[in-house]
């Protein structure tokens, strides 16, 4: 395993065991694909995906559905101090109400601020989150960008 993921990893755990479920894979039932090259793990209820580079990373992961999913997730020890926020409610899948927040973060594993975008959708008692991380100033993945918008069922609209 990368040694980005291994680190990431650990900050998933860290977010898992405050909130989500910790032996459910979040990603159980969903037709969400991250870009085929980026390596991937997924421990404790959190799903990780890193570039080949190591300089974007995708995190999905679910949490209790009354927990403030985008405080939870931007003021962590890991990813913090969000600022340039913005958000609005979207629809993902066709007609499935969402949430979208974006900012710029401080990363703890690059030790520099990233672009955040985040995606959230209520899924029964939980809120499934999808989070992109890239570095400013460099494009975005667009596969990886589009990924977090596809937090839909597998049986359901792409």
């Amino acid at each position: 395993m990368p040694k980005a993921l291994a680190v990431f990893a650990l900050f998933g755990i860290l977010v898992a065991a405050g909130c989500g479920e910790l032996t459910k894979d979040p990603l159980e039932g969903l037709n969400f694909q991250a870009p085929g090259d980026w390596e991937s793990i997924g421990i404790l209820g959190v799903h990780i995906f890193a570039s080949p580079d190591e300089k974007q990373f995708i995190m999905v992961d679910s949490m209790p559905a009354d927990v403030d999913a985008v405080k939870q997730e931007w003021n962590s020890p890991n990813i913090r101090n969000p600022r340039n926020f913005v958000q609005r409610d979207i629809k993902i899948c066709g007609t499935t109400s969402a949430h979208y927040a974006e900012a710029l973060v401080y990363f703890a594993k690059t030790f520099q601020d990233m672009n955040g975008e985040m995606v959230t959708v209520r899924r029964g008692d939980e809120t499934l989150v999808a989070t992109y991380l890239d570095l400013p100033g460099q494009p975005p993945d667009k596969k990886a960008e589009a990924a977090i918008y596809e937090l839909c069922p597998a049986s359901g609209p792409k």
